[in-house]
């Protein structure tokens, strides 16, 4: 599945109005999260970076966590 940047772009802006300044980080990271677990990679949803502070914190998270997850893995073996 892939999804344009313009689109992924005009989603946020639609719905993110509506969601309280305080909460938009958070709600950023649930929105991106819902493509990377439709097998979308966080690199790909990087070209959004710069287009907005929520996104571009929501980015920096699930890349922090992506980074724990696969050293968390490195142990696993």
């Amino acid at each position: 599945m892939e999804i344009a940047e313009s689109s992924l772009l005009e989603i946020w802006e639609i719905f993110s109005d509506y969601v309280p300044a305080g909460k938009r980080n958070d709600v950023a990271v649930k929105f991106l999260r819902v493509f990377t677990e439709q097998d979308i990679d966080v690199s790909d949803l990087d070209e959004v970076r710069g287009e907005d502070e929520h996104l571009d914190y929501a980015l920096d998270e699930l890349e922090s966590n992506d980074d724990f997850d696969q050293d968390e893995s490195k142990y696993d073996e």
